[in-house]
């Protein structure tokens, strides 16, 4: 598995030192929380946060010398199957698996989300995004309706520069005439 997220062959022949051997090279900046360092730079950039810890997670129990402390196939068909359903399946409308149009909000590693617009009574009628690039530049995006009928409420979530969201994933459709995320 870290032949995968390092993009290199478990043995280099032309290394004489740690580096020879992918699990003795891996090991180090796994174990001090530097996976960062030796993750492929294109794979880094396109893996979310919680599947890069899962898998890099599962691929480090992968090395233990012991076969028996080493995860089952099992295990690691589940927890693959769970970083899948992390970021292929969207949710229908109040959270069934069929109607309305997916969307998803995901953000480049140079990207911040800085407020969340929610326009909702009883249900949300649209969802709307600002997010912050490097430069400072805000970005929007909203989802849904262009707004709710009048009297609707507009709740805002705010973030702060150091807490992070990296997708979100929903779905829009009619229900009642209205627009519905």
């Amino acid at each position: 598995m870290f032949e995968v997220l390092c993009g290199r062959l478990a043995r280099v022949a032309e290394y004489q030192d740690e580096r020879m051997f992918l699990c003795e090279f891996v090991k180090r900046p796994y174990e001090e929380g530097r996976i960062d360092d030796i993750i492929m730079a294109d794979l880094r950039e396109q893996i979310n946060q919680y599947s890069l810890q899962t898998f890099s997670s599962i691929a480090y129990q992968c090395l233990n010398e012991s076969r028996q402390q080493r995860p089952s196939m099992r295990y690691i068909v589940q927890e693959l199957q769970k970083i899948e359903s992390q970021i292929g399946s969207p949710t229908g409308l109040w959270g069934s698996s069929t109607g309305g149009s997916p969307w998803s909000l995901l953000l480049d590693n140079n990207q911040k989300l800085r407020k969340i617009t929610i326009d909702h009574e009883d249900w949300i009628f649209s969802i709307g995004f600002t997010v912050e690039d490097l430069s400072g530049s805000l970005i929007s995006s909203q989802y849904g309706s262009d707004g709710g009928p009048s009297g609707s409420e507009l709740s805002e979530i705010s973030f702060d520069a150091d807490e992070e969201i990296i997708e979100i994933l929903g779905t829009v459709g009619v229900t009642t005439g209205n627009y519905a995320v």
